[in-house]
């Protein structure tokens, strides 16, 4: 008999899941079939004479019967060993076979043979260990291999017995020996069965273990590992004799190699809590080792980067997806939903790491709008402004949501200074996202009374009355300070002001406007010169729809040229055409040397040829 726990971990996981009933029940089979052949090679079957009527056939007909496995027979050959061996495993085969069909369909016959079967497997188990304790010819690894699976079988019929005290003993001594099995041999089978190991320790006994403490009544005040070594089976003593012989110090709680016990209770807000579980130490530690090095880096002024968070943020964020899965783990395995002290403290632990990763999301993101601020503040272009604008109010509103998610942590509302200062945490935020577009607004140039009515609902959020409220609030320098609320609020102030004034001078404006343009030509009446005005302005005065009469300037001229197109009748024509010009009140004197004076001809005359 070499390596019997070992050869049935390969045997369960060599070609069947063991998920199912059909699973479960070829794995039997198989498992009988093994038995059988076990027995024939040993040739330890009995056959019982004819008409005897024992056994299960009819009466005359002769059939085989087990032979009972002694020590002397062990002693001879330790190969007979694995005949107790399959006939336990066979056993808990049926069972669990048995269990997968009663959870289907409710049967409480079927739970009862559940139990049935696994006492049996218990009793071949267990006359197994009792037997090779005392045998020279048997080493120590075989004994030790052969107590695990007693502890396992016999843990598994306590648990479905719901003797969970025994349970918890049981499986704290399968969890020891797995482990010290794991650390002292390094056979090559080994090399090959040690996912399989693990893999039992973590779906099997952990999960098993864990409840079954919770079942005692007892509070969890340590991780699973150290709380194994403290409940093992010390009365044992074969058991004990071997894990002294493997590893003297196997059932020493070192607290230096504890991450429980290293990482200590952590704190906050006044309230305390003991982390069990060691993974979620061990990722708490991480976590809180990755921050100091981001804070000093702050304290330094050395951080330049956003990206220099992205570390920090992932190992809290490592650490909350721990804690939530086992708070799901707890609540969904726990029949009784009553809040003990170990699932008030799980909350505390969920608020205490959803705490620490807010605050750094939200110090990343203001980093954020520190460098976009700086790099709106050296462009001239009204276009990449409003760009920047819009980029730091989506950041803004990320920072809000981190906010919000802070106020509804469990016991944020309890502690009233605290959840009042996120309230203003909250409002400040918000006051400073309203306060980007307000001045995103001004830089549009037809909507100053927007801006100003966004400075306004931005002062409503904000006041300087607010700082005295964070001030007994103990808020990290991450979050939010007196001097920046009161420095904003000032800010605020000033641009509210100045709001105002452009609101009031571009009314003016826009009045001075109005009534002066009334007395200005309408577009179509001077269409030499490009109408002044604003947009809005100009569309309204394109047609004077109100025309009054108005002197028109003339001179004579346009009458002479009219005359051209003036057409009389014959007689008029004529009297006008033969008129005699009249004598000039002084005559011009001829030219000299002639006999007769020439009448001057008008500068119309001529143009209309006149004589």
């Amino acid at each position: 008999m070499e390596q019997p726990f070992e050869s049935i971990l390969i045997a369960r996981s060599s070609s069947i899941l063991l998920q199912s009933a059909n699973d479960l029940r070829s794995y039997r089979l198989k498992t009988v079939g093994s038995l059988a052949k076990v027995r024939r090679d040993l040739k330890i079957q009995q056959k019982t004479p004819k008409g005897t009527g024992q056994g299960h056939g009819s009466e005359g007909k002769s059939l085989y019967k087990q032979k009972t496995v002694t020590a002397e027979d062990l002693e001879s050959n330790s190969k007979i060993g694995n005949v107790l061996l399959l006939l336990a495993e066979a056993s808990w085969a049926h069972a669990m076979e048995t269990k997968a069909i009663s959870e289907a369909n409710a049967s409480a016959s079927r739970t009862r043979r559940v139990v049935s079967k696994l006492a049996k497997a218990v009793n071949y188990a267990t006359t197994l260990s009792e037997n090779v304790k005392d045998l020279a010819s048997i080493s120590d690894l075989t004994k030790f291999e052969i107590y695990i699976y007693q502890s396992l079988i016999e843990g598994a019929l306590r648990f479905e017995q719901h003797q969970w005290a025994k349970s918890v003993q049981l499986y704290s001594t399968a969890r020891v020996l797995l482990v010290e099995f794991l650390n002292n041999t390094k056979t090559e089978k080994l090399e090959r069965s040690r996912e399989l190991i693990n893999d039992l320790i973590s779906t099997t006994v952990d999960p098993a273990l864990g409840f079954a403490v919770y079942k005692t009544g007892h509070k969890r005040s340590t991780d699973l590992p150290t709380l194994a070594k403290l409940s093992v089976d010390k009365e044992s003593l074969a058991i004990k004799l071997l894990l002294e012989k493997f590893n003297p110090t196997a059932l020493e709680v070192a607290d230096a190699s504890n991450p429980s016990v290293l990482l200590g209770k952590i704190t906050w807000r006044n309230h305390s809590a003991s982390v069990i579980d060691p993974d979620l130490a061990t990722q708490i530690i991480a976590a809180q080792d990755l921050d100091g090095k981001l804070q000093n880096e702050l304290d330094a002024a050395k951080l330049k980067s956003a990206t220099s968070f992205d570390a920090t943020l992932q190992g809290w964020q490592d650490a909350l997806d721990l804690i939530k899965e086992s708070i799901d783990k707890f609540e969904t395995s726990s029949k009784n939903q009553t809040h003990d002290q170990s699932q008030q403290d799980q909350y505390v632990i969920l608020t205490y790491i959803s705490y620490n990763l807010l605050l750094r999301r939200i110090q990343r993101d203001r980093l954020f709008v520190e460098q976009l601020s700086n790099k709106k503040s050296s462009s001239k272009s009204v276009s990449s402004q409003l760009t920047s604008y819009r980029d730091v109010v989506r950041i803004y509103e990320t920072i809000l949501q981190s906010v919000s998610q802070l106020i509804e942590l469990p016991g944020v509302h309890n502690d009233e200074t605290f959840s009042n200062a996120l309230d203003v945490v909250n409002r400040f935020f918000k006051a400073q996202r309203t306060f980007l577009i307000a001045k995103s607004y001004r830089l549009v140039g037809d909507q100053k009374k927007e801006s100003l009515s966004l400075f306004e609902l931005a002062s409503k959020f904000i006041s300087s009355e607010d700082a005295q409220v964070i001030t007994g609030a103990d808020l990290p320098s991450g979050l939010l300070s007196v001097d920046e609320v009161e420095t904003f609020v000032k800010d605020l102030k000033a641009e509210l002001v100045r709001a105002h004034g452009i609101a009031a001078f571009e009314a003016l404006s826009n009045q001075n406007s109005n009534s002066s343009h009334s007395s200005l030509l309408s577009v179509s009446d001077d269409l030499t010169k490009y109408p002044s005005g604003s947009p809005s302005e100009i569309v309204r005065n394109l047609v004077n729809f109100k025309p009054h009469v108005q002197p028109v300037p003339v001179k004579p001229v346009f009458f002479d040229i009219a005359f051209n197109y003036i057409d009389y009748d014959d007689d008029s024509k004529k009297a006008v055409l033969t008129a005699e010009p009249s004598e000039p009140a002084s005559a011009t004197p001829s030219a000299p040397g002639s006999g007769a004076s020439t009448p001057r001809r008008g500068f119309f005359g001529a143009l209309l040829g006149r004589s």
